[in-house]
């Protein structure tokens, strides 16, 4: 997964601050985590269930790049 889907999945713009990921991502899995717990049968818990691992690893995705982003500016600040 690019940080472009990660975005894209999460609803974010691409430049998104890590705050702002965070905050999204937390919303979305709450309201995931309510669904599975309410769900009337088990293949939408299932499906519910792929959707909260999709969101985790955008979250996973955009958190490593907005790291990598900050990682290399700091390298060229050095220079």
């Amino acid at each position: 997964m690019t940080p472009l889907d990660a975005a894209v999945i999460l609803d974010l713009a691409p430049d998104s601050s890590p705050d702002q990921i965070e905050a999204r991502f937390f919303l979305l899995r709450r309201k995931l985590e309510d669904k599975i717990a309410k769900a009337p049968t088990p293949g939408l818990q299932a499906k519910y269930r792929e959707s909260l691992a999709e969101i985790t690893t955008a979250f996973e995705t955009l958190t490593l790049a907005a790291r990598l982003v900050r990682l290399a500016r700091a390298a060229a600040r050095r220079l």
